[in-house]
């Protein structure tokens, strides 16, 4: 059987909804992978980490243990957060999360950040994962919480996209953070990939 491989952030995960806002550690069975998982009859791994940049997605998928059967959907975060990585943990940095490092955060945007750069950056991590994922098999596609971040570049073509832009379905209702999509939007947003994967096929 088919499995989907998910990856993101605290959207993927479907943070804050009812069935894990006391359990912050397991995915939500209302996130949009988990929608089109079961509307597909597909197996689901949900890689989902909250707070993670486009740094540490691309982390998690290069490192991913794939199986034969396996596909890939990337929901890619804005782009202006950034982690480092040490033997321990992944140090998180943005303004845009509750996990960052604050004095970290204070440093980087103070010192080393430039917005070209960042999305240089980010162009290239995940113009690299397609290619990665495509040289083993797996077949890959790609959303955006935020589409204007991520303006394709004509090195790009590698990247088959999905779901338009997670930022329009924000709206439509809200978590019980108050701040994350709600049940709804997480549908919208399933619904949306879906109909692009349809015209993929």
């Amino acid at each position: 059987m088919s499995r989907l491989v998910a990856f993101g952030d605290s959207i993927t995960f479907g943070y804050a909804l009812d069935d894990n806002i006391d359990t912050p550690t397991v995915p939500s069975i209302h996130s949009w992978p988990c929608v089109l998982a079961k509307t597909l009859q597909v197996d689901l791994k949900n890689c989902g980490v909250p707070g993670a940049s486009n740094k540490e997605i691309w982390h998690n998928i290069v490192n991913f243990e794939y199986q034969n059967n396996d596909f890939v959907i990337v929901n890619w975060n804005t782009a202006h957060r950034f982690c480092f990585f040490n033997d321990s943990d992944t140090v998180k940095i943005g303004m845009s999360t509750r996990y960052a490092n604050k004095k970290l955060t204070d440093t980087f945007y103070e010192n080393f950040y430039s917005d070209i750069d960042i999305k240089i950056d980010n162009q290239l991590r995940i113009s690299h994962c397609a290619f990665f994922l495509d040289s083993i098999g797996i077949k890959n596609y790609h959303s955006f919480t935020t589409g204007k971040d991520f303006e394709m570049k004509d090195w790009m073509q590698n990247i088959t996209t999905v779901g338009g832009n997670m930022f329009k379905f924000r709206e439509t209702d809200k978590a019980l953070d108050g701040t994350h999509p709600g049940k709804q939007a997480q549908l919208l947003y399933a619904e949306t990939i879906l109909n692009d994967l349809k015209e993929t096929v």
